[in-house]
């Protein structure tokens, strides 16, 4: 499956979405994330999704000496289709 389908594919899930609405607004943890919405309480879906991201380049994973556990947050801030062209670009 090409690149462009498989961040097609992710972001139309809606557990995705929710995670990235999320990350949107703040770095978390998979705990704060899980907590903030009723939608990811799915485990499987929600960590497939959130790996899924993660190996696409959409969300990055790093620790912070703060923090206990591993922080989620965006690489990217846009998702452009461009439809002639058959291309997704993650901005």
């Amino acid at each position: 499956m090409k690149r462009t389908d498989k961040i097609l594919k992710t972001i139309a899930l809606g557990t995705s979405r929710e995670i990235l609405r999320q990350l949107a607004e703040k770095p978390s943890t998979v705990g704060e994330l899980r907590r903030g919405s009723k939608k990811l309480r799915n485990r499987v879906s929600f960590y497939k999704s959130l790996n899924r991201m993660v190996g696409l380049g959409i969300v990055v994973r790093y620790r912070d000496p703060g923090v206990r556990g591993l922080v989620y947050g965006l690489s990217k801030r846009e998702v452009v289709v461009d439809l002639k062209r058959g291309e997704v670009k993650v901005i």
